[in-house]
């Protein structure tokens, strides 16, 4: 009885010890439940978060490709603007280089014909300074001859002077005969 009491002892407290870890093993469950149930809860946070996240993601992506597309269109309005004010300005330039084509032919037209004229003025300078060198030639005969014609005037009048002299010698020596005479 002895043992049968050891036994029923025993087995209580295996009852005892099975309600207890059976408590525990429920207590785990309801834990293990709990524990599923939050991860379960958190993985869904952690889905929407990672939803959130992609969608923020995807929607910073969208405004940076919107900004970079908007950036890329007033590159391209700023290259069409180039390119008209290239264009405007080859025009420009070729509007310039007509002219001064234009300039250059008359230049050039000029420049043959201030060379004729240049040649021209050339031939009648030094017609001129022949006529000149002829000029001088003569004006330095005409002193000569005015020179000596001016000799013989001057030996003219003293021939005068003296001819006059004799008249008025010979006028006197009249005058004194006269005068003898009609005394």
């Amino acid at each position: 009885e002895r043992e049968a009491g050891a036994l029923k002892d025993e087995v209580a407290m295996l009852k005892v010890s099975l309600s207890a870890a059976e408590l525990e093993v429920a207590g785990q469950l309801k834990a293990r439940g709990e524990l599923q149930r939050r991860v379960g809860e958190l993985e869904a946070d952690i889905g929407r978060l990672e939803a959130r996240s992609v969608e923020e993601d995807y929607k910073g992506r969208c405004e940076a490709a919107e900004t970079l597309l908007s950036q890329r269109e007033e590159d391209a309005a700023h290259l069409r603007k180039q390119v008209r004010e290239k264009e405007a300005a080859e025009g420009e330039l070729r509007r310039a280089l007509a002219q001064a084509r234009a300039v250059s032919a008359r230049l050039e037209s000029d420049v043959k014909v201030h060379g004729e004229l240049r040649k021209s003025a050339v031939t009648e300078l030094e017609e001129c300074e022949a006529s000149l060198s002829e000029a001088r030639a003569s004006e330095e005969a005409a002193r000569g001859q005015a020179g000596a014609l001016r000799a013989r005037c001057e030996e003219l009048l003293a021939d005068r002077e003296r001819a006059e002299g004799a008249l008025q010698a010979s006028a006197g020596e009249v005058h004194r005969l006269k005068v003898r005479l009609e005394a």
